[in-house]
């Protein structure tokens, strides 16, 4: 195992949002490859609360439709967008793939929550940077809609499974993007 490699690979992922895909499909091998190191994220007492919904094909265009439905549907009238409604429509169709995500309590709730959540969230970079390592964008996106119970349903959950949002992912049509980060000067506190 190459140090550089793995560093190269976490300092290049970045968030690439669908509208910056090209239309060339992701393989059902490397979405199930990247699903793969998804199981090896940290989990406290073997818990694996992760759970997923994998959208390709049409059924991106079935996700598109239920989340402008759903915004539509919980947006008073005066505050609704229509150009957030089209967005949502057709952000979907516009990725290779798009994986919902949810978060599973074991039936004894033998952890707090946030360790539960932190595990899906480490699951999820887990399933980033093998995306970027395959040469994927990604883009994970949350809010209302993505932490809606009826989204949880949606995606096919029970009912001890939240809904914690959307993974895209598709070939970008753009450079790859570069960023930079701050220091760590003042975000990290030394004892000796």
């Amino acid at each position: 195992m190459s140090v550089d490699a793995v560093r190269e690979v976490i300092l290049k992922r970045r968030t690439i949002k669908p509208m910056q895909y090209s239309d060339k499909p992701v393989e059902q091998a490397i979405i199930d490859d990247i699903l793969e190191t998804a199981r090896w994220a940290p989990t406290h007492k073997l818990s694996e609360p992760w759970r997923f919904a994998v959208f390709t094909g049409g059924g991106r265009q079935k996700l598109g439709e239920y989340m402008s439905g759903w915004y539509k549907a919980n947006t008073p009238e005066e505050k609704f967008q229509q150009q957030k409604f089209d967005r949502l429509l057709s952000v979907p169709a516009s990725s290779g793939c798009a994986i919902g995500i949810g978060m599973h309590r074991d039936e004894g709730e033998r952890l707090p929550e946030e360790e539960e959540l932190l595990t899906v969230g480490c699951s999820v970079q887990n399933m980033q940077l093998l995306a970027t390592a395959y040469g994927l964008g990604t883009f994970w996106s949350s809010g209302a809609i993505g932490f809606a119970r009826e989204t949880a349903n949606f995606f096919g959950f029970d009912e001890r499974t939240r809904s914690l949002g959307v993974l895209f992912m598709g070939y970008p049509n753009c450079e790859w993007p570069v960023s930079e980060r701050r220091s760590l000067e003042d975000r990290v506190i030394t004892h000796r």
